[in-house]
């Protein structure tokens, strides 16, 4: 679905209200893509299950995403893996929700 793709379905996801897991692994979402699925993450109160995994997510949109778990309260698990879509350093690895698939 592209970077354009995962903007689109990161706004529909601000406001759901019944989607509770979604798979997004593999859909090329990019930087872009993961930083407007982070600003949902921050609004969303019925996802408990996301992968966004193999998305080449980079050290920016993985941090902001890192930073949305701390305000969501739903989400109790997030896939990311290959971990190549994270760098050493990125913030939020100790976030016991997620999983690095090793």
């Amino acid at each position: 679905i592209g970077a354009e793709g995962g903007t689109a379905l990161a706004a529909v996801l601000r406001t759901n209200t019944s989607i509770r897991q979604l798979n997004l692994y593999g859909n090329g979402l990019g930087g872009p893509g993961g930083e407007a699925v982070a600003n949902a993450l921050k609004r969303n109160a019925s996802l408990t299950v996301l992968d966004l995994g193999d998305n080449h997510l980079g050290d920016l949109s993985s941090t902001k995403i890192a930073n949305a778990l701390r305000a969501t309260t739903t989400l109790t698990s997030l896939q990311i893996q290959p971990l190549n879509d994270l760098h050493p350093g990125s913030s939020g690895m100790g976030d016991p929700r997620l999983a690095s698939g090793c």
